[in-house]
């Protein structure tokens, strides 16, 4: 490739991504979209490690990275705080993966591997001085299509609505991913791009549960997000070099205050304030459906709304227990359930008044409940 000028390898390499991209999501349009991914990714290895044997890869160094991926980092969490938060009211779903690891190397590994290997390409093809707009406007429409082939499925767009729920929650959203990763990389480097890209795509796969906002609030917050990083990473391109203490500086305080709303989110989730609350299962008795270590999401609810075969949270000798509901008993309107343990061979020696029900088990997380009881048992040692 001597005797091409950078630009035309540039415009090249470009060319044989989309070339790439359309061969596995068009031609093969009939594969599973793992296997589209896989081969995408492959393709954009191979296309990064000639690019960078035919342009060079140009080291990341611009003095305001870290501060940037600082105000990055602040935003996702300023983010992640304010969409749990709105769960607490509106409720919560389990996530697609929930810490099973099949669905996370059908889904995170994946979903990693793309978002690093096409932002290593951004960073090699577009920090190029030769490079023009056309370029990186080329290079962001690129990377959106192959997102949105991706994410495409036939199948669920019936009519125009469906139509329109598709710009507006995949289409719209990944358009403003891409043109803020080409932001970033373009006017400081690789370090703040991939701070975004990759929590933003796998948080689906790391969180075990997720608010239930609505396709339309999500893609909001999807649209709404770039546009405040960008804003905040030009006020950070407005101070010079010798502020870079003084930047150091605010973004540390940045970040201390989401991480502080972030710590009284856990609490609130864990006192039971407000709707849910979050509680970790000391005991095996309801094995097989949910073990010892596992956390749970309580629903509060009244008695009237439970209904037998329910599992429920109740109180009873200063603890929690959450067990089944095998028979429900009205005396007077007050209401008594019998219980019973998934893993216990009898029903429960006692019944449950209703006066003593916290409500209704929504989901289970798995194992992140063991710091929960770890803190306890050593609490509870020390008092012995």
């Amino acid at each position: 490739m001597h005797f091409l000028t950078n630009e035309k390898k540039i415009r090249l390499f470009e060319l044989l991504m989309l070339v790439s991209a359309l061969i596995f999501c068009v031609i093969f349009s009939s594969a599973t979209s793992l296997f589209k991914t896989y081969a995408i990714i492959l393709s954009f290895v191979l296309i990064f490690s000639i690019s960078v044997i035919a342009i060079g890869y140009r080291r990341d160094k611009h003095y305001l990275r870290g501060s940037a991926s600082r105000t990055i980092i602040a935003v996702l969490l300023a983010a992640l705080i304010l969409i749990f938060m709105l769960g607490v009211f509106l409720g919560f779903n389990r996530s697609y993966a929930s810490l099973d690891i099949s669905k996370n190397l059908q889904g995170f590994v994946p979903a990693l591997l793309l978002a690093v290997i096409t932002e290593l390409l951004r960073h090699t093809l577009l920090r190029k001085n030769v490079v023009k707009t056309i370029d990186v406007v080329f290079f962001t429409t690129i990377t959106s299509i192959i997102c949105i082939l991706l994410a495409f499925n036939p199948a669920t767009i019936v009519d125009a609505e469906s139509a329109f729920i598709f710009i507006c929650t995949i289409i719209l959203p990944i358009i403003a991913t891409e043109t803020l990763c080409t932001f970033l990389v373009r006017h400081i480097g690789l370090q703040p791009s991939l701070t975004y890209k990759i929590p933003i795509k796998v948080y689906m796969y790391i969180l075990p549960i997720i608010p239930n906002l609505g396709s339309y609030l999500y893609a909001v917050t999807a649209i709404v997000m770039p546009f405040v990083i960008y804003h905040l990473v030009l006020k950070l391109e407005s101070f010079d070099r010798n502020a870079a203490v003084r930047i150091h500086k605010m973004n540390s305080g940045i970040i201390a205050i989401p991480a502080t709303l972030f710590l009284i989110t856990v609490v609130i989730f864990v006192s039971g304030i407000f709707k849910f609350q979050l509680i970790a299962v000391g005991s095996n008795s309801m094995a097989g459906t949910f073990d010892r270590g596992d956390a749970v999401m309580i629903e509060k609810t009244n008695p009237k709304t439970v209904k037998d075969n329910d599992i429920i949270a109740f109180r009873k000798d200063g603890m929690i227990i959450t067990h089944r509901v095998v028979e429900t008993h009205i005396t007077d309107n007050r209401y008594e359930f019998i219980t019973k343990g998934d893993a216990n061979d009898d029903i429960d020696s006692f019944t449950t008044g209703g006066e003593n029900l916290i409500g209704i088990i929504r989901f289970r997380t798995k194992y992140i409940g063991f710091p929960t009881l770890w803190i306890n048992e050593l609490f509870n040692k020390e008092i012995e």
